[in-house]
């Protein structure tokens, strides 16, 4: 349990409220709900023209009922979808979350780890299944905190955003958005609760509303809001109900508009551009340790790197890496230009390879490709249609089965993967 005002995110327990795209663990089919972070798409210019923003009003607007707090947001509020290409670790496919309009030309707010890394984002309104293309404009990685824009903004209004600081524990509040978009469609859904706890930290998070309201995957970067339908806070992620029931977080309005109105400028914050989430690939990687790389934003320092999806992030300055709390905690004592030593892991098709290099912060154009340091053959594998991996020794619970890709089996001490 968490019995701390302070702390930090040191495993899976903790899942994002994004709906994230099937993922392969080593060969077989699982469907992982992880948090997703590092950065995606490319600034935008700067130098926008001024544009309408709801911000706190002085005047407390009157109390609604929360049909007419839905009612009020339906216009603020946007399915998003970010589709991510196929890895070693991921088939191809898509995520979900939610938007919240920000401006009257398009700008809308989301969690990073949403859209990051992704080759394609649409948005949609509740109710429709007619997307619009979007552009990632800014991504903080540490905050968590992503703008894209959308041209087209028909039928879009801004959110009141509210002051997160005036809110008070014991207050009824509500959570919007899509949760679980490929099952439950495309209405907008709201989940009561109160306000549990305000301004949580909880590394690398620095301002959290905790509540018991439902934060589903599929509300990551909707509106947490009051029943004067302002919005005080941005549904971020839950502890897994396995391990508490009803400890759901939201970033805080306060910590969030500073960070937002700096990434509308498309001034990344932080920015590596790797789409990071926990280790859940330990038989594909041959360690529980270090954070994977779900993506690789274009353009990014990562990509100038050579930093490939399915790369393992083992370390960062010279220091053990297996949490975005650990990830920030490096980032946060460096600045945009700051060069930072990085090793991977990467796997191919006949060897485990070790690899070292620097991924300058901020900066899409130093960076110099990494180099293999280190080589270990793998003891099984191929490059036809079935590959097989000596069992004999390995007492661990493996998957089989049969699904219209590949049909899994073990005998005679081989695990052995016939693909169709």
């Amino acid at each position: 349990g968490m019995e701390k005002e302070t702390g930090a995110m040191s495993g899976p327990w903790m899942w994002s409220g994004s709906a994230r795209r099937r993922t392969a663990r080593v060969l077989s089919v699982l469907m992982v709900l992880g948090l997703v972070a590092a950065c995606g798409g490319t600034p935008s210019d700067t130098g926008e023209s001024a544009t309408q923003v709801a911000s706190p009003t002085a005047t407390p607007q009157p109390e609604l009922g929360w049909d007419e707090v839905v009612t009020a947001l339906q216009p603020s509020v946007v399915m998003i979808q970010s589709d991510f290409p196929e890895t070693a670790v991921s088939y191809a496919g898509s995520g979900f979350g939610t938007g919240i309009v920000y401006t009257d030309d398009g700008y809308i707010i989301t969690n990073a780890h949403v859209v990051e890394g992704a080759a394609a984002v649409t948005v949609a309104p509740p109710g429709s299944r007619r997307t619009r293309p979007a552009r990632i404009v800014g991504v903080s990685t540490c905050d968590d905190l992503a703008v894209i824009k959308v041209d087209n903004t028909e039928g879009l209004t801004p959110a009141t955003i509210g002051s997160s600081s005036q809110a008070r524990v014991g207050q009824e509040v509500a959570a919007i958005g899509f949760p679980l978009e490929s099952e439950m469609g495309t209405d907008v859904t709201i989940t009561r609760g109160v306000i549990s706890k305000l301004d949580q930290e909880l590394a690398p998070y620095e301002s959290l509303i905790q509540t018991d309201a439902a934060i589903n995957p599929g509300n990551s970067g909707g509106p947490l809001v009051d029943n004067r339908a302002s919005v005080i806070g941005i549904n971020t992620l839950g502890v897994d109900p396995s391990v508490a029931d009803a400890i759901n977080f939201a970033i805080s309005a306060d910590q969030a508009v500073p960070v937002v109105d700096d990434l509308k400028q498309g001034r990344n914050r932080l920015w590596l551009g790797m789409n990071l989430t926990y280790n859940d690939y330990a038989d594909f990687f041959g360690t529980e340790e270090g954070m994977v790389v779900e993506a690789v934003a274009s353009r990014s320092p990562a990509e100038s790197a050579e930093v490939k999806p399915a790369y393992l992030l083992t370390q960062l300055e010279g220091l053990p890496v297996n949490s975005m709390a650990d990830v920030c905690r490096v980032l946060r004592s460096h600045k945009d230009g700051d060069g930072l030593r990085v090793q991977f892991l990467a796997i191919t098709e006949t060897e485990r390879q070790t690899l070292e290099g620097e991924v300058v912060v901020g900066d899409p154009d130093a960076g110099k490709p990494l180099t293999v340091v280190a080589r270990e053959a793998l003891s099984g594998g191929g490059t036809g249609g079935s590959m097989s991996w000596d069992f004999a020794s390995d007492t661990g619970e493996w998957y089989t089965g049969d699904d219209e890709t590949q049909t899994i089996t073990i005998s005679g001490g081989t695990y052995n993967v016939t693909f169709k």
